[in-house]
């Protein structure tokens, strides 16, 4: 679910590398929600596999502290320094490129699971 998440929005930002057109940039951003529905559900699926029950509650918490407090202000900086040193097209293929780098991560450390084994 994560890496299929990551890959719709790997290839939102391929398309928004390429493409000038404002029409197509804003229906090609209509994928931008799915993938966003895909990676938030994941992250919840992998962090209730990874962190022990007891710890369940701390675990999901630290997580959303990271994707909504920590990740927006430093992805902001980084993405404002190549966005003004190199140019959007650059911007949206890093972003690219990284997705789906996060996605071959996710697959190679949880991939070979299987959804019914136990933690």
């Amino acid at each position: 679910m994560y890496g299929a998440g990551a890959l719709v929005y790997a290839l939102v930002f391929l398309v928004w590398t390429f493409v000038r057109s404002p029409l197509v940039i804003t229906l090609v951003a209509s994928a931008d929600g799915v993938a966003f529905a895909l990676v938030y559900t994941g992250v919840v699926v992998i962090v209730g596999r990874l962190v022990p029950e007891r710890l369940s509650s701390t675990g999901q918490a630290l997580a959303q502290m990271v994707n909504w407090n920590v990740a927006p202000i430093v992805g902001a900086a980084l993405g404002g320094v190549v966005f003004a040193r190199l140019g959007p097209p650059a911007l949206f293929a890093v972003a690219g490129g990284l997705a789906v780098a996060g996605a071959s991560v996710v697959w190679m450390v949880l991939g070979a699971e299987l959804p019914s084994q136990p933690r």
